[in-house]
């Protein structure tokens, strides 16, 4: 289910294919991960590190999820690591959602990096 838009998730745990109540269950989502989501998110503490030895090296680095975008800013912002990726991918910037490559091609894109070069 992680990754799954929210409308997905509630078809797939309910069973029920309407999309009034699916779209009433991501709303009371959304609203609640607002209140919640960035000041519980927790930053594994070798990140900060890697992410500094990468932009050494001259990696170009990427977030995509199916998070919203402004979400994943402001995580980022919280660890002060914002300036630390070059391109972020949120779920708004989609129209197909994970397991579909359409973020990662879209990261690409947006970095300049030909898709038989990525790794």
């Amino acid at each position: 289910m992680i990754g799954l838009p929210l409308q997905a998730m509630f078809h797939a745990l309910t069973a029920d294919d309407r999309p009034e109540p699916a779209d009433e269950f991501a709303r009371r989502f959304v609203a609640r991960a607002d209140e919640v989501m960035v000041a519980s998110t927790k930053i594994y503490p070798e990140v900060p590190g890697l992410l500094a030895r990468l932009r050494e090296r001259g990696v170009a680095t990427a977030i995509v999820s199916s998070k919203f975008r402004y979400r994943i800013e402001a995580i980022l912002d919280v660890a002060d690591l914002r300036a630390s990726i070059d391109v972020i991918v949120g779920g708004e910037d989609v129209q197909r959602h994970k397991p579909d490559p359409e973020g990662l091609v879209l990261a690409l894109s947006r970095l300049e990096v030909p898709a038989s070069s990525a790794r």
